[in-house]
């Protein structure tokens, strides 16, 4: 019979690596008021983010695209 062990000591890892488990991070405080100068600069830098997300997935998409025309 195989030991279980290693998968034990990955499931018990993950397990506490949760972030359920996680009591003592500290909390950032309350969120932006909208409209406030950082509520306007969170919205521009995750706007900015999910676009450049975007140029990067379509840049993959064309040389995958390109170098399965070569072949």
């Amino acid at each position: 019979m195989r030991s279980n062990l290693p998968t034990l000591i990955f499931l018990l890892r993950t397990t506490l690596a949760s972030p359920y488990f996680r009591n003592n991070v500290p909390v950032e405080g309350p969120p932006a008021e909208p409209g406030s100068p950082d509520f306007w600069t969170k919205l521009l830098v995750s706007v900015g983010l999910v676009l450049a997300g975007g140029v990067f997935a379509g840049f993959v998409v064309g040389i995958y695209d390109r170098s399965s025309l070569s072949a």
